[in-house]
């Protein structure tokens, strides 16, 4: 009897031991890591990818197989991913620091032969109280049929992706990333890692106001609170775009508001149909007032870091603006307060905010000849100097 229940027992504990070791070799040699990479990066606060601040993103996938060059999902493969956050955290030691590998709660092994369609997300940035994530309004889909890619008049027989419905924009970066299929041929490509190179899916609109050059000495000028009224909420469709030139990224961002004017917004069947809707953004904020100075030596002392930036829905930039200044002398009596009505915000060659682009528009004020000139730069979301310059135009303001 003893003999039996030692066997038992070393039967169990050998059981026991055998289903450590096939966890074990999940977790190190089969699991599905992750690695990422936003491909325009920047040093901005809100940006997300900037080293500083990725720390969280949230992933799709299925899994399946292809049957006659289309995806069939695995019963249990459609939602093989379905949204779970995968995060790092940041590691201090001493005056350095290092980030973590990406992890998620309940890691899932590859299989050989296996085919996998990815795709991911994150809005806004920190894995505390999961801020990044949205809380509705995501659908993965992998196997969208017929869609009809920005380029070109012939439509993709069969892609994968994510439909952002009634996406508002505003005070957060919304990066995307939609990767090539996968496959792991071999046992021994079972340790790959799975790479994403994440998109920024939002235009970035700067304003930067400036004393003009001719503006007397001693001048104050306080622009007061104002909004851009244009589109805010829209729908959009990303996925993967075979015929993209780009061997590794072919995430295509297809904004249903792209083509369209603020104006028109209303007025269009398909603005409505595409959960279309106009919004303010907010320049300078009630309380916020942004304040200009010259000094006895005529020089302008608004620094870079006064300007305003906020992330917009990719769309025309057929928009006007208006906006007040109030000026003060030397001993802060006000002198006068100037409206400049109707600022065109229209770039000549770049007609419309598109996702991935940072518009800087230069305002330079004098208030005493009731004049403003608008300037305008196009650049890549990255930290290079401008790269491309587009005309606004000026405007004459109105003393009140």
């Amino acid at each position: 009897m003893r003999k039996n229940l030692w066997m038992l027992g070393m039967a169990v504990a050998a059981l026991t031991s055998c289903t450590q070791s096939e966890v074990l070799d999940i977790a190190e040699s089969k699991t599905i890591n992750f690695d990422s990479f936003v491909g325009k990066q920047t040093r901005a606060t809100n940006d997300v990818g900037q080293t500083e601040n990725f720390d969280v993103f949230y992933v799709y996938a299925a899994k399946g197989e292809k049957i006659s060059n289309s995806f069939v999902a695995d019963n249990d493969g459609e939602t093989f991913f379905n949204g779970e956050k995968v995060h790092r955290t940041k590691i201090t030691t001493g005056t350095s620091s290092s980030w973590s590998n990406w992890t998620y709660a309940t890691p899932k092994p590859w299989t050989v032969d296996k085919t996998y369609r990815f795709a991911a997300y994150a809005n806004g940035h920190g894995a505390t109280d999961d801020p990044a994530k949205l809380s509705s309004g995501v659908e993965f889909n992998a196997k969208m049929q017929n869609v009809m890619p920005l380029s070109g008049t012939t439509p993709l027989a069969e892609t994968w992706g994510l439909k952002f419905s009634s996406y508002e924009a505003g005070t957060t970066d919304l990066i995307v990333s939609v990767p090539n299929e996968e496959k792991r041929s071999t046992t021994a490509e079972l340790v790959n890692t799975m790479n994403l190179t994440f998109d920024h899916a939002l235009a970035k609109v700067i304003f930067r106001f400036v004393l003009d050059q001719n503006a007397g000495e001693n001048l104050e000028v306080t622009i007061d609170p104002f909004s851009l009224n244009a589109i805010k909420t829209s729908d959009c469709s990303v996925y993967n775009n075979p015929n993209l030139t780009s061997t590794t990224n072919k995430t295509e961002i297809n904004w249903a508001s792209q083509n369209i004017k603020a104006t028109d917004a209303t007025s269009i069947e398909a603005a409505s149909e595409s959960n279309i809707a106009i919004g303010d953004y907010v320049v300078v904020p009630e309380g916020g007032e942004l304040v200009l100075k010259k000094d006895d030596e005529n020089t302008d002392i608004v620094e870079d870091d006064q300007s305003i930036a906020f992330y917009v829905i990719p769309q025309s930039n057929d928009i006007t603006v208006t906006f007040k200044g109030t000026s003060k002398d030397a001993n802060g009596n006000t002198v006068g307060t100037t409206t400049f009505g109707n600022v065109s915000l229209k770039i000549t060659d770049h007609d419309k905010w598109l996702p991935g682009y940072v518009y800087r528009y230069t305002a330079s004020l004098n208030p005493q000849i009731n004049y403003i000139h608008f300037a305008a730069s196009v650049t890549a979301w990255t930290d290079e100097p401008n790269r491309d310059q587009g005309i606004v135009g000026s405007a004459t303001g109105q003393n009140n």
